[in-house]
């Protein structure tokens, strides 16, 4: 088993099978790739999986392994300290792309030794081509053949790939300087354009089979506003294949900063209308981008938009929901007022818009949270009026613990609301009894909660819109276990321990923004691996199950 672990990577690099089979009388394109994938040196990647394991407390273990990859020998010839690539040009078919393994080599004879050793035959012909074959490939009626060049081993089951005049250099594959752990390159200028026409048409089929089905109470409206989205998703990826340039994928372990991410990549042609679009992407103000204090255990933001046509599809959907809600209540005082809210809401629905933030923070010296909620209207001061005349309408009991015109800031109305019964022992102990405020500014409402409540909601109706990503949420996990109370006490010593290094060391991200590129990213600090760990040795225990 040992001595089998680490040759499996010569052959998924050798043999896979079935790769992509070329023309005859094809010729290699000439240019960079479309599709270049990269991963780090085999040292690199054994020092990635120690550290992880080292920081989820498998330490021993990450020893055992280290001197199992010593001694189980098999990588004979291999150069571990250098990085693996794999490219490949797409062909107008899909089945004709041409695809070229790069695996680095310290010593070529030891390298065909290996091979050998393993049920890997090889022979080497003229101009310096090796032939490779094994019973798996010959079941497969396929040969790999390989060349040494510039350091590497080229291998390509089509021996026109490796050509001496159509290798690729290391340095036209692999960056010269920060290497992600893996990644996966796509130039979407470089797909040819069958194969667009050809994924255009699968999407336009497999999109026309559904559109006609009414899906189990669909209305009309909802039919037509699904039909507009599903057409917009065929117009968005013919877009990215007109107008994209650059499409990545990569998985980042870096041990200096502490950091592992994962992130998707998306660049336009100059000029283009995908650029365009990514670039007005990146100058979005929002409502809750001003939300964020120091002390702040969560921070969610999203802020976006839909097109005209999709907007306008939406209305009738709104019109429709809305009509329905009210003909379902049978109390008229109750419907009328109803009537005047979704008159001053509809706008805000229509509008085709979300730009909204949440923030929590804490816990203070008391053990205590305060959240405030920003969301962006259309009316804000009809709205105001409107809740306003449904207070003034409601029974007794009902408005009771409600004080309208509490307090004020730059011309605006601070409502207050007391818990009532309804107040859950959960939401008392993170947020204690402390009143609920809401507040509307003409362009958007405002809502707090917790202690220091008043405090957060002037200071965010004060704030103005400011530049932001799309979408974005920053967790401190280390803060957010107190949320839980007694229950949460494994988990509470679990992020203690953790974290006690560094505060910082609890943060998850996830983040969508524009600009010059578009890209999607999903973070988090290195020692959540740890706490997480911990956490799950707890539940064991609880269990049991000791580790």
């Amino acid at each position: 088993m040992r001595t089998r672990l680490l040759p499996s990577l010569v052959l998924l690099c050798l043999v896979a099978a079935p790769w992509p089979a070329r023309a005859a009388d094809d010729k290699q394109p000439k240019g960079l790739p479309a599709l270049v994938v990269r991963t780090k040196s085999i040292d690199g990647l054994i020092d990635d999986f120690k550290y992880l394991a080292e920081l989820a407390g498998k330490g021993e273990e990450a020893k055992q392994f280290d001197e199992m990859v010593k001694n189980a020998g098999g990588l004979e010839g291999i150069d571990k300290k250098k990085p693996i690539a794999l490219y490949g040009h797409l062909g107008a078919n899909g089945v004709d792309s041409q695809v070229v393994a790069m695996l680095p080599v310290a010593d070529e004879k030891a390298f065909v030794a290996m091979l050998e050793k393993f049920g890997i035959a090889s022979e080497k012909g003229k101009d310096g081509v090796y032939t490779a074959t094994n019973d798996q490939l010959k079941q497969a009626q396929q040969t790999v053949s390989f060349r040494f060049a510039n350091g590497y081993v080229y291998a390509s089951n089509d021996v026109a790939n490796i050509a001496k005049d159509k290798l690729l250099l290391p340095a036209q594959v692999l960056p010269t300087d920060k290497l992600s752990t893996f990644s996966i390159k796509l130039s979407i200028d470089q797909i040819p354009e069958e194969l667009k026409q050809m994924a255009l048409g699968q999407s336009e089929l497999q999109l026309g089979n559904i559109k006609d089905e009414k899906l189990p109470d669909e209305t009309d409206a909802q039919h037509a506003f699904r039909i507009a989205a599903m057409d917009e998703s065929t117009g968005l990826l013919k877009t990215l294949l007109t107008d994209g340039q650059d499409l990545s994928l990569s998985f980042d372990i870096d041990r200096k900063t502490e950091d592992i991410s994962l992130a998707l990549t998306l660049t336009g042609k100059s000029g283009s209308t995908l650029a365009t679009k990514i670039a007005d992407l990146g100058k979005m103000k929002s409502i809750g981008a001003g939300l964020v204090g120091s002390d702040s255990a969560l921070n969610f933001l999203v802020h976006l938009s839909t097109t005209e046509k999709l907007r306008k599809a939406l209305e009738p959907a709104i019109e429709e929901g809305l009509k329905k809600a009210l003909d379902e209540e049978k109390d008229q005082t109750k419907r009328d007022l109803a009537a005047k809210f979704f008159k001053v809401i509809t706008p805000t629905l229509k509008s085709g818009e979300l730009d909204l933030g949440v923030n929590l923070r804490g816990p203070n010296a008391n053990g205590l949270y305060a959240g405030v909620f920003a969301l962006k209207v259309k009316d804000g001061k009809g709205l105001e009026k409107a809740i306003k005349d449904l207070v003034k309408d409601a029974p007794a009991e009902d408005k009771k613990d409600v004080t309208l015109d509490f307090d004020n800031v730059k011309d605006v109305n601070i409502h207050k609301v007391m818990p009532g019964k309804d107040y859950s022992e959960e939401a008392k102990k993170a947020f204690g009894d402390n009143p609920v405020y809401f507040a509307f500014r003409d362009d958007a409402v405002f809502v707090s909660m917790g202690e220091g409540g008043l405090s957060a909601i002037k200071e965010a109706i004060t704030g103005a819109p400011k530049p932001s990503k799309a979408i974005q949420l920053e967790m401190a996990m280390g803060r957010l276990m107190k949320l839980g109370g007694a229950d949460q006490a494994a988990a509470i010593a679990a992020a203690k321990k953790a974290f006690a290094k560094n505060k910082n060391g609890d943060r998850i991200t996830i983040s969508l923004e524009g600009g010059q590129s578009f890209k999607l990213r999903a973070g988090m600090k290195a020692q959540l691996v740890t706490f997480f760990a911990l956490v799950a040795e707890a539940e064991e225990k609880k269990k049991g199950n000791p580790q």
